[in-house]
């Protein structure tokens, strides 16, 4: 799988013409002019569609299995992963440049270990966690949105010395 085969739940508007993001991106990249105004498009776009910096894989389904055989773009910056059916990431092996993880709404029992450590950002709003004894937060994480899960103790948490906000609401 990869991120090409996932349908776009979202259409994207150039003009007055709606296209799903392949086709703009075939588009693009065959004439390299934008097809309403015919003005040159920068290269540095076009190599962006190529690789993205943000994934958007939400309401998609996705299980455990999927994400431990799926393929990141190399220079991913931030990923959503919101109303899916994860219940863990072991075995997921995201690209060193993630710095935003958003995973609200899952099925998820626990503070994944494998996070990369240039995340700034993690999202765990509306999972299944019951506890944070085990969790490892990387010093970079200045977010943490923990909001609506089942929480009944932060005590002997280390939580990174960057922290800034906690989002901890809604929990037992």
């Amino acid at each position: 799988i990869s991120y090409n085969s996932i349908n776009a739940d979202r259409i994207y508007i150039l003009g007055e013409r709606g296209y799903d993001i392949d086709t703009i991106k075939e588009i693009l990249k065959s004439s390299g002019k934008d097809p309403f105004t015919g003005q040159q498009i920068d290269r540095q776009i076009l190599n962006d569609l190529n690789e993205p910096k943000l994934l958007d894989l939400s309401h998609q389904s996705i299980t455990n299995e999927i994400l431990q055989n799926y393929k990141f773009p190399q220079n991913l910056i931030t990923l959503y992963l919101d109303f899916n059916q994860i219940s863990s990431l072991d075995g997921v092996h995201f690209p060193n440049t993630l710095q935003t993880l958003n995973i609200y709404n899952n099925r998820m029992s626990s503070i994944p270990n494998n996070l990369p450590s240039n995340l700034t950002f993690l999202g765990l709003r509306g999972n299944q966690i019951t506890n944070l004894n085990d969790a490892i937060f990387h010093q970079r994480i200045i977010i943490i949105v923990l909001d609506n899960n089942q929480i009944s103790s932060l005590n002997g948490i280390h939580f990174p010395n960057n922290l800034q906000i906690l989002h901890i609401d809604k929990n037992h």
